[in-house]
């Protein structure tokens, strides 16, 4: 099994040792798949690599907008670690945990009482769960260390915006992060939006079968529904792997697994200082280029300044 330190690919830290590290990777898996030249080993990223890991994400993964990158602990970089071993890529389960897309909760919280939608015995009934807020900042600040009260306040304003103030938080999901595994506890909610690009909406609907539509001019205006230019909105409903949640017991478990979302994240882009400082749009930016969320940056990005001033105003100043 291959790890790697950090992102190759487009907009990568491109480190040397991991860059020969997938080139490898590429060599030993892609050629069953298309059949190319062997990458040269150089340990350069360049428009080969990047291209040969598009095209490994659009044939293998079934990506409709691949994006050039393998991320440590990734689904790109599982993909490769699995048929490098000449191994058949089946999709899903995954041993990982997708990023929440969409930046903004749900429209409803899933239909009925005691729904589920597959027989997978690690499926959950999604429950509303509303932590206090000084609750979700006092587990922040036990479980990490380098948060200080600021920094835990900060994502505990994007907590409020990603669950609309904590009234859409399911089974103590905080941070309404999405799995593509279905060997761990999950859920699943209905009304689940995204952005995509025109033609990778179109590929999702034709394969969504009845599950994938596009959004109404109505909709997106009514729910403030907000996409970078170019981009669509579609909307997911279950079981469509896309509207697949994390599900907790309880908020102590809920918070570790966010926790340690975010804490991977601060350790891809080596920095916790943009949080502690409070810094929202920062922390915005930083999660767009994680990838947590398909929305408007801009957007996201405010939403989380208004949860952290109406945060602050409840809790007082931050010592």
């Amino acid at each position: 099994m291959v790890n790697l330190g950090g992102s190759v690919g487009k907009g990568g830290k491109n480190v040397r040792a991991d860059v020969i590290a997938v080139q490898n990777l590429i060599n030993l898996s892609y050629q069953a798949i298309v059949p190319v030249r062997l990458l040269p080993v150089t340990g350069v990223c360049d428009g080969l690599l990047i291209d040969a890991i598009s095209q490994f994400q659009q044939r293998v993964l079934k990506m409709p907008v691949p994006d050039g990158r393998v991320d440590p602990g990734g689904r790109t970089l599982f993909a490769l670690n699995t048929t490098s071993t000449g191994e058949p890529f089946l999709q899903g389960p995954f041993p990982y945990t997708m990023p929440a897309v969409g930046g903004t909760t749900p429209l409803a919280a899933p239909g009925g009482a005691g729904k589920r939608y597959t027989d997978n015995p690690n499926e959950v009934v999604a429950k509303t769960t509303v932590p206090a807020p000084k609750d979700v900042v006092a587990m922040l600040r036990q479980g990490w260390t380098e948060l200080t009260e600021q920094g835990a306040r900060t994502l505990t304003a994007q907590f409020l915006h990603e669950t609309g103030g904590g009234k859409s938080c399911f089974n103590w999901n905080l941070g309404n992060v999405k799995t593509g595994s279905t060997s761990v506890p999950h859920m699943y909610l209905r009304n689940v939006w995204e952005g995509l690009s025109p033609a990778g909406a179109e590929v999702e609907i034709t394969k969504g079968e009845g599950r994938v539509r596009p959004a109404t001019a109505e909709e997106i205006k009514a729910h403030g529904w907000s996409v970078p230019a170019g981009k669509s909105v579609v909307v997911f409903q279950p079981p469509h792997p896309a509207s697949r949640f994390r599900a907790y017991p309880s908020l102590a478990e809920g918070a570790r697994g966010w926790m340690d979302h975010h804490k991977g994240v601060a350790t891809r882009f080596a920095d916790v200082s943009s949080a502690n400082a409070g810094d929202c749009a920062a922390v915005a930016n930083i999660l767009k280029r994680d990838r947590y969320y398909t929305g408007n940056e801009g957007t996201y990005a405010r939403n989380m300044v208004a949860k952290k001033a109406e945060l602050d105003r409840t809790l007082g100043p931050a010592s």
